[in-house]
């Protein structure tokens, strides 16, 4: 906690000595922020979701359902992957 602390102040001493304002520093915590705690919060609130849908479905459903969430979470996976590899391409 101390650390970061002392990075958030050091950001700020620094973006004083270039000149850049607060209020860019608030928008980008903010949305760091916000973001961070979406990522953070999104299990349990599919887990909730997942609570509450599943009694209503069948059997088979179910298994579709999560076959579909499994695709999807490994599709967004192998996509972000891969925009981190072309980036690293590109620099080199």
């Amino acid at each position: 906690m101390v650390l970061i602390d002392l990075f958030i102040i050091l950001i700020l001493v620094a973006s004083t000595m270039l000149g850049i304002k607060d209020g860019f520093f608030k928008k980008v915590f903010g949305v760091l922020g916000f973001w961070g705690g979406f990522v953070l919060a999104s299990p349990v609130i599919f887990y909730h979701i997942w609570r509450f849908v599943s009694p209503g479905l069948y059997r088979r459903e179910r298994k579709i359902v999560l076959v579909c969430i499994a695709a999807a979470a490994m599709a967004t996976n192998t996509s972000a992957l891969r925009s981190c590899v072309s980036k690293n391409e590109a620099l080199v």
